[in-house]
């Protein structure tokens, strides 16, 4: 299946367990009115968000979130938000101090109102997976999830017609980020599963992962604006 470039992936940040807040570094342009995803990943299940503040002064959305089990996975979009130019940032700020590990990509379209959407906790299992039914052609399915690995490493692998943006890993502890998305050309049930290297888990038994999914669609049709070809950071 072919695909447009309408999803880019803007950057990635991390902070440790010292501290209440990460700073995200925008390393691309991002186009005025694309919308923005960002996907959060904690240690601490307690922990909450207290604010998202841009450099463009930008609002956020909370997206469904998971049950809590050994960490937490949060989800948020920005509609039709004002540009943030290479170097801008984004400070995530908790409740808390915990590990964060943070990822941020932009989606050619003005607005992002959820409509089918799902979250699943997948406790010591490395297929994690969840399904949602569309109810647009032509809108986006976003999957992503926190789950934890061993330090710096792991990785998941793709369901069919799902194209990775963010592969993330805490530099100094076990936890991992990941956002990959798929056009949904017709109404349809869509499942994502992810394949995680089990040789990375640090899970009770070191043969499987935590994790926590949000699935969510995001209406068609794709707005075709302006935007480069999707770039890989993390």
């Amino acid at each position: 299946m072919a695909y447009p470039d309408y999803v880019q992936t803007l950057g990635t940040g991390w902070a440790p367990s010292t501290s209440v807040s990460a700073l995200l570094t925008v390393g691309v342009n991002h186009t005025a009115g694309n919308s923005l995803y960002l996907g959060l990943g904690v240690t601490t299940n307690t922990r909450l968000v207290q604010s998202i503040v841009d450099s463009a002064g930008n609002s956020w959305t909370q997206l469904r979130q998971p049950s809590t089990i050994g960490i937490k996975h949060l989800a948020y979009v920005s509609d039709g938000a004002s540009a943030l130019a290479s170097g801008s940032t984004v400070l995530i700020t908790f409740n808390g101090a915990t590990n964060i590990v943070a990822g941020l990509v932009e989606i050619n379209r003005m607005s992002t109102t959820e409509e089918a959407s799902g979250s699943w906790t997948s406790a010591n299992t490395s297929t994690p997976s969840g399904t949602i039914t569309t109810l647009s052609s032509g809108s986006i399915v976003f999957a992503s999830f926190s789950d934890l690995t061993t330090v710096g490493s792991g990785t998941a692998l793709e369901s069919s017609g799902f194209i990775s943006a963010i592969e993330f890993h805490h530099p100094t502890q076990s936890l991992h980020l990941h956002i990959g998305y798929r056009e949904a050309d017709v109404p349809e049930a869509v499942t994502y599963v992810a394949t995680l290297d089990q040789s990375k888990a640090v899970a009770i038994n070191m043969s499987a992962f935590p994790a926590q999914f949000t699935i969510i669609e995001l209406p068609g049709p794709i707005a075709r604006r302006s935007i480069l070809p999707l770039t890989g950071l993390g």
